[in-house]
């Protein structure tokens, strides 16, 4: 589970860069899409708590979770 959560921040990291470089240019106002396949994971970015297996999961890692609350992405 940790695995998925970690990519798929990175993920998130990198569709932020796109978003910012793209929104000089044009106006996005959907959410981006993130395809995750492991619904743990997926719990974990729905949660607002944390679990006991995600507990050492770094704070650099989590800040996905709040960007998924304010829906800039989509599951």
């Amino acid at each position: 589970m940790e695995d998925e959560f970690i990519a798929a921040s990175q993920v998130g990291r990198e569709l932020l860069g796109l978003r910012h470089y793209f929104k000089i240019c044009i106006k996005i106002a959907e959410p981006m899409k993130i395809n995750m396949d492991n619904q743990a994971a997926v719990k974990q970015l729905e949660s607002e708590k944390n679990t006991a297996s995600a507990k050492h999961v770094d704070i650099r890692f989590k800040f996905i979770c709040n960007y998924n609350h304010a829906q800039v992405f989509q599951r």
